[in-house]
């Protein structure tokens, strides 16, 4: 195990911020190495916390560093582990819980808080840890009567089995007998018969107790009654019950608070001191149980049902229409692609589970490439396979690949008429707010601190002054991350990743507690086998091409630009400019400022653009004959080349990579590019502002020919309608298209 180490300064006559430092690290749990020196265990959150203390640090002239600290061998770990030992504060803890009066509900509720506080604070539980929660737990049962928590496994129960039949529980009922109560009635037993038990010990042989020891329902593993019920029949995932079991659970036993307990509290306690018997503040009469509740319509409880049974796994064929459905509607970016995937396989088809989806998509985070479609490949991967990843890769991005490929060749025949050409004169300062409001947005997550900026400002400079090529400037990026998330790593953490939730929409077919299935589990066989027929299927691509040199150079270059997609599409933008315009002339400026145009109102990834790079580039080198058959060869070289390794990533390198998912030596490195790239994406947008702005320009004469005024108002105008207004980026586009061909109407071409 690693250790962060925190090694602090503070000036002599700063006692007020001293104070406030060892507050903060008291309170993380931090273990004192010597003086000055503060340990705690390596993690995301402690790295976070740390750093901002060392802020503060620097704030009163002090000084702070944090760096990682491990154990020469198994001696020394231990004994780094010792110094964490909380078996003082355990004992401490343990002799007040002796000594309190089982009838003072206030002192029990300050033990169950000083308990938490120090629990989260200990690291390394131990026999002290155990003992102490146990005494505890027993004084709080003497207190309220409570049955005591066993340890076991919660079986899954079919209603089915429990139809008509008695339930027996302890009399003078409070929160989790009554709400238990109330469960088996209306999603349980509707027949249920109850008896409340003067002595849980006389509870009948026939009768099914809950909530007492010994009963056939009772507090299991820290779960109270009303949980392991909803548990044992599957309702645990229903959110309005998962939200009653929490307010159940804090104002039984205590732990978080929940806002809705505060009023509930009071209005319990007075039914249960002023109401004569049970049948009362249960609902219940002679007849049985009378809820004031509306019965559940026949409908919504077979909806209710479906939802708290797992879904059916379905077939590849099943699959393929929502897959090829994704690609005709994939707009929005990765943002919207990905929120329209979460709503359909989390939420409504439950193909996947909140928290793995999640956990699927930091993956595909740290991988170059589009995220979105990297995704797609990852899910379809887990439920069906090669044969998946494939379908729902291919599908993802083929209806763009058709549109944008008949765009270009529309463009190629009819871009100089007056129609196609107002309309672009209006979309291409548009274009150029797209990718400044990118800048912005990627440096907004990025660029956390002044290293950053000065990453993001040499990346610049490095481009725009010195023309140094895209993939230097990643390297260099890399290499200063890596050295940086050693010697710094409170200034190299990642950001930006997503996290972790507690949402829940039923069991899911891929659940949080299904086992990888045996495909995704790496051996060196299979990763080298996939990357020889990864590598077969480029040079089938490039032998079916003819062995055109073009096609080659294409089939190299994409290849290369997949590999350098960290931080998104316009990340690589820069990349394929210089190589596309300015290296091979594939296609001149002006161009690949229209393509970027259509790609961001087309469906599929931004990086699409690469197929109209691709079509335009065919058709310039003449590699066929035929116009649209030299287009389409380009196109799908460029596409194919391009979207190459991302089915490689998941593939065959997928349970490699995953493994390596939340560690700063691995996040340090593509944090330290993400804010380079955002340097290199300022350059774009200055680089396309100059070819719009001043049309006829050159390097030799960057301001010769005409200024035009109109595409400078434009794309401020665009830019606040992103930045301030969060206006969709299709629209935006839109209406510039419509002022440019008002304008060039007007004025007259």
């Amino acid at each position: 195990m690693d250790f962060l180490a925190l090694l602090v300064t503070l000036p002599t006559k700063q006692s007020a911020g001293r104070m406030r430092v060892w507050r903060a690290l008291r309170s993380l749990g931090c273990a004192t190495l010597r003086d000055g020196v503060f340990l705690l265990p390596e993690s995301t959150r402690h790295a976070t916390a740390l750093s901002q203390i060392a802020d503060d640090v620097s704030s009163v002239q002090g000084s702070a560093d944090i760096y990682m600290l491990s154990g020469r061998d198994d001696i020394q770990q231990g004994r780094l582990v010792a110094l964490f030992d909380r078996g003082k504060d355990y004992a401490h803890l343990m002799a007040s819980i002796c000594a309190a009066d089982a009838n003072d509900a206030k002192v029990l509720r300050g033990l169950r808080r000083e308990l938490s506080a120090l629990s989260a604070i200990d690291f390394f539980p131990g026999e002290a840890h155990r003992q102490t929660k146990a005494a505890l737990a027993a004084l709080e049962a003497a207190a309220t009567g409570e049955p005591s928590n066993v340890s076991g496994k919660i079986r899954r129960l079919t209603n089915a089995d429990f139809q008509g039949r008695t339930w027996a529980t302890r009399k003078h009922l409070w929160v989790d007998r009554m709400a238990s109560a109330w469960l088996i009635h209306c999603f349980i037993d509707p027949q249920a018969n109850f008896l409340w038990l003067e002595d849980p010990r006389h509870c009948p042989r026939n009768a099914l107790g809950f909530d007492f020891d010994g009963a056939a329902f009772t507090h299991v593993d820290g779960l109270v009654t009303f949980e392991v019920l909803a548990t044992s029949f599957g309702l645990e995932s229903d959110p309005a019950i998962a939200r009653l079991a929490s307010i159940v659970h804090y104002l039984d036993v205590g732990g978080l608070p929940v806002p809705e307990a505060a009023g509930l509290e009071p209005l319990l306690a007075g039914m249960r001191t002023t109401l004569a018997d049970d049948d009362a503040p249960a609902g219940c009469g002679r007849s049985g149980l009378r809820f004031p509740l509306r019965p559940l319509s026949e409908r919504r409880a077979h909806r209710m049902t479906e939802d708290r049974q797992r879904p059916s796994h379905p077939s590849l064929a099943q699959a393929f229409p929502y897959w090829l459905k994704l690609g005709f509607i994939s707009f929005g970016g990765p943002a919207g692609q990905i929120a329209m995937m979460h709503s359909e396989l989390v939420e409504k088809r439950r193909w996947i589970s909140e928290h793995r989806f999640l956990h699927a998509l930091n993956f595909c985070m740290l991988l170059p490439g589009p995220e979105a479609i990297q995704l797609a490949i990852y899910i379809a991967w887990l439920m069906h396979g090669t044969a998946g990843a494939l379908v729902a890769g291919v599908l993802f991005f083929l209806p763009a690949f058709v549109l944008l490929s008949s765009l270009a060749a529309v463009y190629l025949s009819y871009g100089d008429l007056p129609l196609m050409a107002g309309l672009f004169y209006g979309i291409k300062p548009a274009v150029v707010a797209v990718v400044m409001f990118a800048a912005w947005r990627i440096g907004s997550r990025t660029i956390k601190n002044e290293v950053f900026l000065g990453i993001a400002t040499l990346a610049f400079i490095g481009i725009f002054f010195f023309k140094i090529d895209f993939p230097w400037i990643v390297l260099a990026a890399g290499v200063l991350g890596g050295l940086g998330g050693k010697l710094l790593p409170s200034k190299f953490k990642g950001g930006g990743g997503h996290g972790t939730s507690k949402k829940a929409y039923g069991p899911a077919l891929i659940d949080d507690d299904t086992p990888p299935p045996a495909h995704a589990k790496f051996s060196w066989g299979k990763l080298i086998s996939q990357t020889l027929a990864f590598a077969a299927v480029g040079g089938a691509v490039l032998l079916v091409s003819g062995g055109q040199k073009t096609l080659a150079d294409m089939g190299e270059f994409f290849v290369k630009a997949a590999f350098l997609t960290i931080g998104g599409a316009y990340a690589v933008l820069p990349y394929v400019y210089q190589g596309a315009v300015e290296h091979y002339g594939w296609l001149t400026g002006p161009q690949m400022i229209d393509g970027l145009a259509l790609g961001e109102t087309t469906p599929g990834p931004l990086i699409m653009v690469v197929t109209w790079v691709g079509y335009l580039g065919g058709v310039a080198k003449q590699v066929a004959a035929n116009p649209i058959a030299a287009g389409l060869a380009g196109a799908a070289v460029a596409t194919s080349f391009t979207f190459l390794p991302s089915f490689w990533f998941i593939l065959a390198g997928g349970p490699i990579i995953e493994s390596t998912r939340g560690e700063l030596k691995f996040t340090a490195p593509l944090t330290s590019i993400s804010a380079a790239v955002v340097g290199v994406i300022v350059n774009l947008a200055v680089f396309f502002a100059w070819h719009t702005v001043w049309p006829q320009a050159s390097i030799a004469a960057p301001f010769s020919g005409k200024f035009e005024w109109l595409p400078v108002v434009v794309a401020l105008a665009s830019f606040v309608a992103l930045w301030k207004y969060k206006a969709d980026v299709m629209k935006v586009i839109a209406a510039c298209a419509g002022i440019g061909l008002a304008y060039t109407y007007i004025i007259g071409w």
